[in-house]
């Protein structure tokens, strides 16, 4: 029985040992100017890179300083001119370092675990970095000027996360290599700020004498945040509607065609339909209800891509 209790003793020591790490696992050499070193631990070879590459990516720290600043104001009071002094506020915040690009330098699987030391150039990562901000920042420029308010509001909102995408790359840049990107920060900055100004000017005039319907589209534009103005994308709908009763249920179907028009135009339609147990105007508010969520999908896919 000792015999037995000793074997099992021995198996379990034999076994922890075949588990532990290799040896080069714990002596990650030091990152330097040129490359970080990084580890990583996982049950495959993939969520080993992973994990290393997170490693890799904490060890960088990158801050993002912005400034605002307000225009000056006047405001007529009682005849006399109140001047707000012009206010700067500067805000900190942190980007997380996403590496591409990698080298294995050493890998192991043992006891179904994947152990790999990885190495990243610095110089290399800050190079990709630095091209993806460049390329968004020509985009950007391509589309500061369109004048159609339907390509503004289908592109401008991706531009402008492409941008804080631009932003976060370049101070990347800064924090790796050392260089002097604040020229293209500050480009980046002015071209996104007017994005956002140009944005916040669009909206839409809805043209649809039914008054429920025209409520329908309205509620679901602001719903996305797309305010109603007279000089907006003109939004404009047919209905047809259907109604059916099946023995005690009332069946309401509507469908909508709808056009909205500026330089471009896009038209869809959308089928939705409403039933009620008392009366077919009860199964059309179903109806109109189904349709503001139906709306509002088609919607968002239009103008969030």
């Amino acid at each position: 029985m000792k015999k037995f209790i000793l074997a099992v003793i021995t198996i379990f020591l034999i076994g922890c040992q075949d588990a532990q790490p290799p040896k080069w696992f714990n002596e990650t050499p030091k990152s330097n100017q040129l490359y970080i070193y990084a580890t990583g631990m996982g049950y495959s070879k993939k969520d080993a890179i992973n994990n290393a590459l997170s490693f890799a990516a904490s060890q960088v720290n990158v801050t993002i300083n912005s400034s605002f600043e307000s225009s000056k104001s006047y405001m007529q009071n009682n005849d006399n001119s109140q001047m707000f002094k012009e206010m700067r506020k500067d805000t900190k915040s942190y980007a997380n370092v996403e590496f591409s690009d990698y080298q294995i330098v050493k890998e192991a699987a043992k006891e179904n675990k994947y152990y790999v030391l990885i190495k990243i150039n610095k110089e290399k990562s800050a190079n990709v970095a630095y091209q993806k901000a460049i390329n968004t920042i020509k985009q950007a420029k391509a589309y500061l000027n369109i004048k159609d308010k339907i390509k503004i509001l289908k592109t401008y909102p991706k531009l402008i996360k492409e941008l804080n995408k631009a932003i976060k790359n370049l101070y990347i840049v800064q924090t790796l290599t050392n260089k002097n990107v604040s020229k293209e920060i500050q480009q980046a900055i002015s071209l996104k700020t007017k994005l956002q100004t140009k944005l916040s000017q669009i909206g839409v005039n809805v043209k649809v004498s039914n008054y429920k319907i025209k409520t329908l589209l309205q509620d679901t534009f602001s719903q996305l945040n797309i305010p109603t103005y007279s000089n907006g994308i003109k939004v404009y709908a047919t209905s047809s509607i259907e109604n059916k009763q099946i023995l005690s249920n009332y069946i309401s179907t509507l469908t909508l065609n709808i056009t909205l028009k500026d330089k471009s135009a896009i038209n869809f339609s959308i089928k939705c339909g409403g039933k009620s147990s008392s009366n077919f105007s009860n199964a059309m508010d179903f109806a109109l209800q189904n349709c503001q969520n139906k709306l509002k999908e088609k919607l968002e896919k239009i103008f969030k891509n």
